[in-house]
Parts: C-alpha cells; sequence; structure tokens
C-alpha cells in the first residue's frame, strides 16, 4: 500500500464549493448564508490534517477524504417510514418529552409535548431554528467564535450544515423527561455534516440523548458539530452514542461551555463507524462548576476510534472528572489522548483524568496519552492510563462455580464498564448506555 502523503493541501473537491453551498443556503435567513460564505472561505484558505499533525499522528488523515463523497440529496430518504423504523433500531427510551429524527440529514420526523412549547423550551431541527430563532441561533453557534478560529473540518461543518438540533431550556425552567435526537445515515457515497446546539439558562435543568446511527449498508462520512453552553446554575445530563454503521467514517467536534456554579455530567460512547475521531473540550468559564466526563467505547474487526480531551480550567475552585473505558477484540485500535490544562487564575481547581483498556485479543491495540499542563500552584490533578488483557485468576474463580468461560468473560467484560455507568446521572440514559453496549460485546 503506498504511502499516504505527508504534504498539506488547501483545494477542496468541487462538488462542495460555491455551487454546492448555493443549493444547501437556497432557503436560508440572510444571516446564514454570510455566516456558511465566511465559513466557506475559512475552509478554503486552511488545510486538511496530515500525520505530521500531533493530534493525528496515530491516525491516518487520508482515511477522511471528501472527494469520494457528495452532499445528501435534500430530503429524498427522510421519510416518516425510515425514521421510525431508525427509531426502533436505536432502541430509544419510550419515556421522552420530544423526539426528533433526522435521515441523510434531513429532518425526518418530530414530536414534542405541549408543555415543552408553554414553558418556552425550544426544541427543533437547525433549518427551523435557523428561520424562528436565528437570533438566539446566531449567539450560541460555536459559543460565538468567530468562522476563523475554526479548523478545516469545522468550518466545512459550518458551511455545509443540513441539519442538526437547536434545543433552548429557559431561566430556571425544569425538564423532566429526556428530550431526544436521533440522527441516522442509510444512503450511499454522502457526506453529512449536523450540528446540535444545547443552551440550558440559568437554574434550567435538562436531560437530552442524541444518537447518530446508520445502517451497515450505508457508505459516507459524518461530521457532527455540538455546542453546549450550561448557564450559571444549570443542571445539564447530556448522553451522546455513535453507532454508526461499519463502512462509514465519524468526524466531531464537541464543546461544552461551563459558566458559574453549573453542574454537567457529559457522557459518550461510541460503538460504530469504520474509522471515528473525536475531539471533546471541556471550558469551565466560571467558579464552582463540576463538569463529570464519562466515555465508553468498544472496538472489533478493524475498527479505529479515536478520542481526544480537553479539559480546560480558565477559573478556580472548580472540579473537572474523566473516565473513559474501552474494550477491543478483533484487529481493532484505540487511540486517546487528554490534556488536563489549569489555568494560572484557576487556583484550588481539581482534575481527574483516567484512560482504562481492556484488551479482548492478542491482535487488538491502544495508545492512551493522558498529560498536565498547569499554570497553578494550589490545584490537585492526577491522572493515569492502564491497559490490559482479563486476569485469568478471575476467570478461574468464575470458572470453579459452574459459568462457562463465555459467559465469565461476559460478566467481567460488563463489570469493568459498571464504573462508567455508575457515573451518569440519569436512570434512564444509565439504561440505554449500558443496554446498546451489551448489544454490541459479543465475548
Amino acid at each position: 500500500m503506498a504511502t499516504p502523503t505527508l504534504e498539506k493541501t488547501t483545494a477542496l473537491p468541487a462538488s462542495f464549493g460555491a455551487e454546492a453551498l448555493g443549493a444547501v443556503a437556497a432557503s436560508d435567513p440572510d444571516w446564514l448564508k454570510q455566516l456558511r460564505a465566511e465559513a466557506l472561505v475559512r475552509a478554503e484558505a486552511t488545510a486538511f490534517p496530515t500525520l505530521n499533525d500531533e493530534a493525528w499522528r496515530r491516525t491516518n488523515p487520508s482515511r477522511f477524504r471528501l472527494d469520494p463523497f457528495t452532499l445528501p440529496r435534500p430530503g429524498a430518504s427522510a421519510t416518516p417510514q425510515a425514521a421510525m423504523a431508525a427509531v426502533a433500531a436505536a432502541g430509544l427510551p419510550e419515556l421522552r418529552e420530544a423526539l426528533l429524527v433526522t435521515v441523510d440529514g434531513a429532518l425526518a420526523h418530530h414530536d414534542a409535548q405541549a408543555g415543552l412549547a408553554e414553558a418556552g423550551v425550544i426544541f427543533t431541527d437547525f433549518a427551523t431554528a435557523a428561520r424562528s430563532h436565528g437570533e438566539a441561533l446566531r449567539k450560541d453557534l460555536f459559543h460565538g467564535a468567530s468562522m476563523d478560529t475554526l479548523d478545516r473540518w469545522s468550518a466545512l461543518n459550518a458551511a455545509f450544515t443540513t441539519s442538526g438540533a437547536y434545543i433552548r431550556v429557559p431561566k430556571n425552567i425544569v425538564v423532566e423527561q429526556p428530550l431526544v435526537v436521533l440522527h441516522h445515515l442509510q444512503g450511499t457515497d454522502c457526506a453529512a455534516f449536523l450540528h446540535t446546539v444545547i443552551h440550558v439558562e440559568a437554574g434550567a435543568s435538562v436531560t437530552v440523548l442524541e444518537v447518530t446511527s446508520g445502517t451497515d449498508q450505508a457508505t459516507g462520512l459524518v461530521h457532527s458539530a455540538v455546542d453546549v453552553i450550561a448557564g450559571a446554575g444549570s443542571n445539564v445530563r447530556y448522553l451522546r452514542m455513535q453507532e454508526l454503521g461499519v463502512k462509514t467514517l465519524h468526524l466531531s467536534r464537541e464543546r461544552l461551555y461551563a459558566h458559574r456554579d453549573s453542574q454537567v455530567d457529559w457522557s459518550w460512547g461510541a460503538l460504530g463507524s469504520a474509522m471515528a475521531k473525536s475531539d471533546m473540550e471541556a471550558n469551565l468559564l466560571g467558579e464552582g462548576i463540576h463538569a463529570m466526563i464519562s466515555g465508553f467505547y468498544h472496538g472489533e474487526g478493524t475498527q479505529h476510534l479515536d478520542h481526544h480531551t480537553f479539559q480546560n480550567h480558565e477559573k478556580g475552585n472548580t472540579i473537572s472528572d474523566l473516565l473513559y473505558k474501552g474494550s477491543l477484540t478483533g484487529r481493532a485500535r484505540s487511540v486517546y489522548m487528554g490534556l488536563i490544562k489549569i489555568h494560572k487564575e484557576a487556583q484550588r481547581s481539581d482534575a481527574y483524568q483516567a484512560n482504562r483498556n481492556l484488551l479482548l485479543s492478542s491482535t487488538a491495540r491502544t495508545d492512551s496519552i493522558p498529560s498536565l499542563e498547569i499554570e497553578a500552584n494550589d490545584v490537585r490533578c492526577t491522572h493515569g492510563a492502564t491497559m490490559g488483557q482479563i486476569d485469568e485468576e478471575q476467570l478461574f474463580y468464575l470458572r470453579a462455580r459452574g459459568i462457562t468461560r463465555a459467559e465469565a468473560v461476559r460478566l467481567i467484560v460488563e463489570g469493568f464498564y459498571e464504573p462508567v455507568f455508575d457515573r451518569i446521572g440519569s436512570e434512564t440514559l444509565r439504561s440505554h448506555a449500558r443496554t446498546r453496549l451489551e448489544r454490541r460485546v459479543k465475548v
């Protein structure tokens, strides 16, 4: 196989140029058309990452190419029947306040309890939000960051977002049951750009489940952008599940912007795709924040799962607690890179970062690189990583009690993940995460 080039390239395929942008933006309000145009200029002026970039040294960026793909045809497969089939396959919880489903980057289903609108909660798709809540959405996108700050993939997302979700919970409103968003890919050779924005205002509380799924016949690339804004004193419980098909590539840019005294429970599960790379950044912007960040992943066959996390303590008296656990079988590979940064003004910060890996075959591989960057002197920070195979003594103990080897392995794997599930602050989300992982893991 030829060695991939290390040269940076700037040319975009013709199918992702000005003509394609015009088609995507045809029904957009003027402000969004302008933002898309600025984002495309940014994308054209920057380069795709290469193996020379530290964050990409262990995940070949040449696998994430645009030229084999085109943007999805608007609404071609986004039918109610496709939406309901995707909902059934994803095993979504029945107890929920609202449900939004996109198929191949277009809205396919939307329903919500009447009480949500009466309480002033916004729960809608990206395109509707741009038209009906444009001023609020514009301020919340990328937390108001300029297009000039985006990397190339994020700029492409800003330019070509075809769908996503906008959730805004007003001040002091408590949403009892989860809000559920499902993005499903079933087409072939398409690149879907999705953007979800969640803004929970001061004192409000919400639980959100967001799933990105796909069929094993689907081929393409999905880029997901997520902005979660936790207002002062808010309580946010958020679970993201990636269950794409075995022929699909996935990239994600996820950002948390937590403000004073907010409590955030952010969980992430990666179970699908051929190759996936996620970039999760938790920004602690005020004192009194407690951010619990949990992740679980399972790879099999030749899957490649790459996770990068950044716990960014800009203010003191803050807590971030991260635990990622993964299991691998076959020739699967995982990469974890994590950074805790404590700024000079962030005295009395408390940060924890751990990555644990369980290798279920002799050909599986994992790379784990936790790190610290501390500029303050009154802090408590710990980090670590482990990797290993199943303990034969544990297997012997279980088998001595009449349990088959396969069942013993399954019990050990389930027990390995239980500390992650125990951290998820919603019973509905915890049950969903556990069920989807058990369905996926075959030992």
